[in-house]
């Protein structure tokens, strides 16, 4: 029997970040849909993927992101004030600020 490597761990990053929080905003990061949006960002993350595929995994990204935004539960923020602080949140991790 052959023996398998050990799975390398591939930090995440920028992109991979922001589609990470948005699923967990929308209670979809552990669907098969959501796994697939992580998996497109993290092919385009690593950096050696041709403008012109690159450009096919972006647009893959987007629609699928689109589905998945129908997909979620409506949000239940009654107050404006709380909705843009975690808007901000989102964008100070999205910019890997603390």
């Amino acid at each position: 029997m052959a023996s398998r490597k050990p799975t390398q761990v591939v930090p995440s990053s920028a992109l991979e970040d922001a589609v990470r929080e948005q699923l967990i905003g929308w209670g979809l990061v552990d669907s098969a849909e959501g796994a697939s949006a992580l998996d497109l960002a993290r092919r385009l993350d690593a950096g050696d993927v041709r403008a012109s595929a690159a450009a096919m995994l972006h647009g893959q990204l987007r629609a699928l992101l689109s589905d998945l935004r129908k997909l979620a539960p409506p949000a239940d923020s009654d107050d404006a004030v709380d909705e843009l602080a975690a808007q901000r949140e989102q964008r100070r991790r999205a910019a890997g600020m603390p």
